[in-house]
Order: C-alpha cells, then structure tokens, then sequence
C-alpha cells in the first residue's frame, strides 16, 4: 500500500515537473497602430496587461477600453504644456469600461469628451491619464 501510494506521488510530481518545464511564461505584448488601423481592434485582439503604441497621426474614432491597457502615443513621458513633436491625435473619444488603464502621451481633439467613464457610474481604479493635451471639447474628462 505504501509503495503504491508512494508511486503515484512520484508520477503526480513528474507530471507537474513536464507541465512547468514545457508551459510558455506570459509576457506582455506591444501592439502598435499606425494611421489607417483602429485602435478599436487592437484594443480587442489585446490581452490584459499589454500596451498599445499609437503612432502620430490622426485616428477618428470612438475606443472602448475594457481590458487593463496600457496606451501610449507619440508624446508618451511628454507633459501637455511642453514643447511636443507630432501628435497621436484622437478625435473621438475614449470611453473607460474597467481599471488598471493608463493613457499617456495622446492629444484628444473635439468631441463632447475626451475621456468618459462608461454608462452606469461604476467606479474603477488605478487610472493613470497623464502628458495628454486635450482641445476643442466640451469635457475633458467625465
């Protein structure tokens, strides 16, 4: 009895000793959008976690973020009030469906926001919006 208990302990520990040695570690992608793709998209094909590189140029549309992202734009580290080079330029706006999100480095242009909190008033955390410019609408965030 022993010995069968102990044969089976020894073949669950070499299982799981292949399993590990054989998994793939997670790592966190970068996508990046240039002029002409969507942002949207690559929002969907995204996992939690990744970062999404928004090319300068102008992008109009509407983004749902509801997966924990990290966007970066042309200005990404650059403060709104200092001297930037060419803008990731976004007319339209982001709408924020979850927590963990950071945006940086984007100008937000026109529109009724640039930055909304989805429908329903749900409260999230850890939003990181900063080095942004945000122009021409009426809210800049609500």
């Amino acid at each position: 009895m022993n010995l069968r208990k102990t044969l089976r302990s020894s073949v669950s520990v070499c299982a799981l000793t292949l399993a590990l040695a054989f998994a793939q570690p997670a790592f966190a992608a970068t996508i990046v959008v240039n002029p002409g793709d969507s942002i949207q998209a690559a929002v969907n094909a995204a996992s939690a976690g990744d970062t999404i590189v928004i090319s300068a140029g102008t992008y109009a549309e509407d983004v749902t973020v509801n997966k924990a992202l990290t966007f970066q734009g042309a200005n990404v580290g650059v403060s709104g009030s200092a001297t930037r080079g060419a803008e990731s330029t976004i007319n339209g706006a982001f709408t924020i469906a979850t927590s963990n999100i950071t945006i940086d480095g984007l100008r937000f242009n026109g529109g009724q926001s640039a930055i909304k909190g989805e429908s329903g008033a749900n409260a999230y955390d850890n939003l990181v919006i900063q080095n942004n410019l945000i122009q021409n609408t009426i809210y800049a965030l609500s």
